[in-house]
């Protein structure tokens, strides 16, 4: 069954590899829609040392896993991030 949220790597700061990559698997077709035309919330994912390895948008449906899927998904797997920040009302806010 297709997810109703997702998310997209938009800026890769540690090798550049995984802009474009999306998850989770079960997208649905919706909503990788609307993050390929820009739509969703920014979010950035670091490491326990504040080191900025990724940036994207997500779309979210108020729960905590999508909520928390980029992170839980691609961040902490592959670069060991700890933390997700979204961009809400001009500022960047730990979640």
């Amino acid at each position: 069954m297709a997810c109703n949220y997702g998310w997209i790597i938009t800026k890769d700061h540690f090798d550049g590899d995984s802009v474009g990559v999306k998850g989770p698997i079960t997208i649905s077709n919706d909503v990788l829609a609307r993050l390929n035309k820009g739509e969703g919330t920014k979010f950035r994912l670091y490491d326990d040392d504040q080191y900025l390895y990724a940036e994207g948008l997500q779309i979210a449906n108020g729960d905590e896993e999508s909520e928390f899927a980029p992170l839980d998904d691609y961040g902490k797997p592959n670069w060991g991030c700890t933390e997700l920040k979204q961009y809400i009302d001009g500022k960047w806010v730990t979640l």
